[in-house]
């Protein structure tokens, strides 16, 4: 890793009604034991909001202290913005993100770099294995095995990538232009796709992230959801459209098994089977939705009794 330690790294942090958790963000990666990074903060709330204010304050002795910059938007735009500004403002020759309410683990950095060391310029990315922890304390491993050409496994959602565990080149941020601002929901497997269609992934199999599900990060109604997830695959067509036809099917039924799911457990039950019979797989569907909500209920109880 000697000659890797010459390498600047960009952590970049949006933030958005965050001062209550920002300061564990920033303070988990201030923690890495790869220590040439840099820290860029961009603050979305808007200039002189309340929020920001208490953003501001929260932070200002970081800011003081240590490599971190601060970036206050001028009126609130979204996540994707943010992070594409607090990108243009960095050097580094690597890009990691860090939302404000994740926390890294000391050793993120150094053995995503550890991973791409070595390899090609093919490769313009690495993901890690990470944790969820939801407000009644329990936790969900999500562990990240696969590397290579990973865009199907993506697309197909048989992998979860999300923005926190990524450590980018910059040559293939730049390549593929940022995030698309555009986007309301599914930001992360928006810029993750093209990303993954473009280059090879690395994976580190450690747990490299928690991420905290707050009350904030609530979906909101089933029928903004699904309008959401409709418009990524609108978008996402394109690069679809690229695989094999038995590919692409399988594509279309994970995100119409998804959308079931969603229906199911907001009891809107007539649009659930009308998604499920959508999936062209209805039977296959139903065997894998029933077993999810079974899993759902079983786990919901679980979290009743003990409470």
């Amino acid at each position: 890793m000697r000659d890797n330690y010459m390498d600047l790294v960009s952590i970049i942090v949006p933030t958005y009604n965050g001062s209550k958790t920002i300061r564990r963000a920033l303070e988990s990666a201030l923690k890495q034991d790869y220590t040439n990074i840099e820290i860029i903060v961009v603050d979305d709330n808007g200039l002189g909001s309340s929020e920001q204010k208490k953003t501001e304050e929260t932070i200002a002795d970081l800011i003081e202290k240590y490599n971190v910059t601060y970036i206050k938007h001028k009126v609130n735009i979204n996540g994707s913005a943010a992070r594409n500004t607090g990108v243009k403002s960095s050097k580094g020759k690597y890009i990691a993100l860090l939302d404000d309410d994740d926390v890294y683990l000391p050793f993120k950095i150094r053995l995503q770099l550890e991973a791409l060391k070595g390899k090609g310029e093919e490769y313009g990315a690495c993901y890690t294995s990470y944790k969820n922890i939801f407000p009644s304390g329990r936790i969900r491993e999500t562990l990240a095995t696969e590397s290579g050409d990973l865009c199907f496994s993506l697309l197909a959602m048989k992998i979860s990538v999300l923005s926190s565990v990524l450590l980018i080149r910059r040559s293939a941020w730049d390549e593929i232009n940022g995030f698309d601002a555009t986007f309301k929901r599914n930001q992360d497997q928006e810029f993750c796709v093209r990303l993954f269609n473009k280059y090879k992934v690395a994976v580190v199999k450690e747990i490299c992230m928690v991420r905290y599900i707050l009350r904030r990060n609530s979906p909101e109604n089933v029928y903004k959801g699904v309008e959401y997830r409709n418009y990524y695959i609108s978008k996402m067509k394109p690069i679809i459209k690229s695989f094999e036809r038995g590919q692409q099917k399988q594509i279309y039924f994970a995100h119409q098994l998804d959308i079931s799911k969603r229906y199911l457990k907001a009891k809107k039950y007539n649009k659930c089977l009308v998604s499920l019979f959508r999936s062209k797989r209805p039977l296959s569907g139903f065997s894998l939705l029933l077993k999810d909500y079974v899993e759902y209920k079983s786990s919901k109880r679980n979290l009743t009794n003990k409470n």
